[in-house]
């Protein structure tokens, strides 16, 4: 299991909420140094933190632990909340398709493909 990949998801999920580190580590009962060591992929989380994690930040534990590509939880998808595009491409400090890291350069074609296809 890739640590590194893990902890981006829960960076992706959490910025998608509009959270700081210390608002995902009061939702999940952790200290902020916790989310950070989790995001970093300096630890995985416990079983317990990703069950936690999982509901707080409305995905499957699978999404979060790169199982599978799709963030939607086994919620009814009318219950989960909407995930604001524009904030995560207006915030992300990296993306990434698949397990390739995209460039600047491609970051900024997507980005401006998506104000495009949005308008």
């Amino acid at each position: 299991m890739d640590k590194k990949a893990v902890g981006d998801r829960i960076v992706l999920l959490r910025k998608a909420k509009g959270w700081k580190r210390k608002d995902l580590a009061a939702q999940i009962g952790v200290s902020w140094q916790v989310v950070t060591n989790l995001e970093t992929g300096a630890t995985l989380p416990t079983p317990i933190q990703l069950v936690n994690l999982s509901k707080v930040l409305n995905t499957s534990t699978d999404f979060i632990l790169g199982i599978t590509s799709t963030t939607s939880s086994y919620q009814d998808t009318d219950t989960l909340p909407m995930i604001d595009l524009q904030k995560i491409l207006e915030n992300a400090e990296a993306l990434q398709w698949g397990n390739r890291i995209l460039s600047p350069e491609q970051r900024k074609l997507i980005k401006g493909l998506v104000y495009v296809a949005a308008e």
